[in-house]
This record gives structure tokens, sequence and C-alpha cells, in this order.
């Protein structure tokens, strides 16, 4: 494994794990008032893309890890809003 490919899955786990604490506190109090929706669409649209993309063009292992488990959590905030 190179240098490159560790950060590569270093900075995805980082990327990936960022909303995982606000998705669990909205599974927690069943809502997520707080957060706005123009930020879930775009977040949403974005992961969802760039999931859809680096399975079409096989990318790394990694971000394709980071983008599938941004897209459950934005799922789950936007489920709870």
């Amino acid at each position: 494994m190179t240098h490159l490919e560790l950060i590569t899955i270093i900075v995805s786990f980082l990327l990936g794990a960022f909303g995982v604490p606000q998705a669990w506190k909205a599974f927690l109090t069943k809502r997520a008032t707080d957060i706005s929706w123009i930020f879930l669409v775009m977040w949403g649209l974005g992961d969802f893309a760039l999931l859809y993309y680096s399975i079409v063009v096989p990318l790394h292992w990694a971000l394709i890890a980071n983008y599938a488990v941004n897209a459950i959590t934005v799922s789950v905030i936007a489920w709870y809003k």
C-alpha cells in the first residue's frame, strides 16, 4: 500500500464518518429540526451523484465506502427532518 492510498483511506473514513454523530442524534431524538433542507438536499444530491459515478467509473473502494456512508447518513437525517 502506498502513502497516497493510506491517505485516501484515512481521509475517506473521516469524510464518511463526519455526519454519523448527527444522524445518530437524529435517530435518538427522532427529529432534525436544526438542519436546513437546502443543506440536506445539496449534501444528498452531491453524495448520491458521486456514489453513482464512483461505481460506474471504478474508483478506489475507500471512496465508494465514503459516498455510501454519506448517502445513508444524509438519508437518515432527512428522514427525521
